[in-house]
């Protein structure tokens, strides 16, 4: 037969093609091919066409499009008009996981269209990135605030082992599990024994650790520290004293060092006392590596090895200490 021209019919719905598939007017699902993975950071176009009931593109219909994607970190395109039945709008997926992408007419009219899903992989790793107890890894959420995770480390016991993990990351905070790189962490206690470097396995590392020092005033940090990655720091958290297990008295010349082995002092030595002239002595409850307990309030009576002195009486502590 002669050549006959075929033209589409009116429009009434939206047809989204991601890199990978085609258009293919008059076919079942109106296209061909499947998305290929998108890279998070990566910026790719995504073609909206209006058509009609046979997926044939309608170049007379020019409506606003709204593209909206399940990436709830991404930033999306504003709404624009079609041209000649299509539109060309460019995503940058940030979140490593499977996403589609939605195209709505604005304010409405036609029917929407939603892509098949689609593998978003992480990108290069480029930092690290540091996770303690109280706090969850979020990917993709590197515009958020705390970036890549929620919570907040919750309060740790010293003495007591926790464990402290280390993510290698891109910059949009996706573990990249192909990363090749070691990794070790450093606490900002003078007194604990930090844990061995080691190697991230599928882009994880995990450390135990034992703060030994209390810390009251909200200023405790733990540092992660890569050869290739950019370094992370910790938020601040506290450190409580353990149980009270023992008993440690201050002499005149002493200073406190809590966590300090082998008695929780500094390296001051006592200074010389006068026969017959008083000095204090200041007597605290602590756990087992030398921090006050202030909730720990026993009885002491104190002795010394003069045979001839007067002692003190037996007094409370008051808030784990007493001077006598």
């Amino acid at each position: 037969s002669p050549v006959v021209s075929v033209n589409p019919a009116a429009a009434v719905k939206l047809q989204t093609l991601l890199p990978g598939e085609f258009a293919d007017p008059g076919a079942g699902s109106g296209k061909t091919g499947a998305p290929t993975n998108r890279t998070a950071g990566v910026t790719f176009g995504v073609t909206v066409n209006v058509t009609d009931a046979s997926w044939n593109k309608v170049l007379t219909a020019n409506p606003t499009v709204q593209m909206t994607t399940t990436d709830v970190y991404d930033a999306e395109p504003s709404s624009a008009q079609t041209s000649g039945g299509t539109i060309t709008q460019f995503l940058t997926l940030v979140t490593a996981a499977t996403q589609t992408v939605t195209a709505m007419p604005v304010p409405g009219g036609y029917t929407g269209s939603t892509s098949p899903v689609v593998a978003v992989d992480p990108n290069t790793a480029t930092r690290a990135h540091l996770l303690l107890p109280g706090e969850t890894h979020v990917p993709g959420s590197y515009n958020q605030s705390p970036t890549g995770k929620i919570g907040a480390p919750t309060p740790r016991t010293a003495g007591l082992a926790f464990g402290v993990t280390v993510y290698a990351v891109d910059d949009w905070y996706n573990r990249n599990t192909g990363a090749a790189s070691t990794i070790q962490i450093q606490t900002s206690d003078p007194y604990d024994t930090e844990p061995s470097t080691v190697s991230f396995t599928a882009g994880m590392a995990t450390f135990p650790v034992t703060m030994v020092r209390q810390d009251t005033s909200n200023l405790t940090t733990i540092t992660a520290t890569s050869t290739v990655l950019v370094s992370t720091i910790s938020p601040a958290f506290w450190v409580n004293p353990g149980p009270a297990v023992k008993l440690q008295i201050l002499v005149p010349g002493e200073a406190v060092a809590e966590g300090r082995a082998p008695d929780g002092k500094t390296a001051a030595a006592p200074s010389p006392a006068t026969a017959g002239t008083a000095f204090s002595v200041t007597v605290r409850a602590v756990d087992a590596n030398w921090n006050k307990v202030a909730s720990a309030n026993p009885t002491v009576r104190i002795n010394t090895s003069d045979i001839y002195d007067a002692e003190p009486s037996t007094e409370t502590l008051v808030t784990g200490e007493f001077t006598f």
